[in-house]
């Protein structure tokens, strides 16, 4: 009965493993100096898969108070093979996508959104499946700033008008919240 317990146990275990890896990169002392500075990433999201998918889709808000142009230099996670930034435009009545080749400039009193129907994160090449609730940490490298590791949470895709506060609500403690919601800028 014991063992049984724990066996079940093991995913919630594995998430939060996941998370606490997550936290440890992001307390290291590029990701201090960048968030000093005012470089902050929310609201950072995955898109569960079916079984053997090989992309998924990420979103999040990069918000640049830092006093320059932050540029998105490149994007590391470990369950794919690659990352890129992926744009939406119509072509002949036709809406498609097609990858931003180079850097992503985030300028200084801006919030770049990443988000569905837009501009967003392709994963290529996904070394496993991607299930609600699962989380996984994802690296992007900015410069000047550095490198910033956060954890993306795994959601069925929200629908546009529910995308900001489902994931505010997530990545927000209810302590302070109010003060914190009032101050966050909803512009994007």
């Amino acid at each position: 009965m014991f063992m049984h317990v724990i066996f079940s146990l093991r995913p919630v275990f594995r998430r939060v493993a996941l998370l606490a890896g997550c936290l440890a990169m992001a307390s290291g002392p590029a990701f201090a100096a960048c968030q000093a500075e005012g470089l902050k990433l929310d609201h950072a999201q995955l898109r569960t898969t079916p079984p053997n998918a090989l992309v998924s889709a990420g979103y999040l808000y990069i918000t640049n108070t830092t006093g320059q142009t932050q540029t998105l230099l490149s994007i590391a996670a470990p369950f794919a093979q690659r990352v890129v930034i992926h744009d939406m435009k119509h072509d002949a009545g036709v809406m498609k996508m097609y990858e931003i080749k180079g850097a992503l400039a985030v300028p200084d009193g801006l919030t770049v959104a990443l988000m569905p129907k837009g501009r967003h994160l392709m994963f290529m090449g996904l070394k496993r499946q991607l299930k609600e609730d699962d989380v996984f940490p994802v690296t992007f490298e900015f410069a000047p700033c550095g490198q910033i590791t956060l954890p993306f949470y795994v959601t069925r895709l929200p629908r546009p008008a529910d995308s900001h506060k489902k994931m505010h609500t997530k990545s927000h403690t209810q302590k302070g919240h109010k003060q914190k919601h009032k101050d966050y800028n909803h512009s994007h």
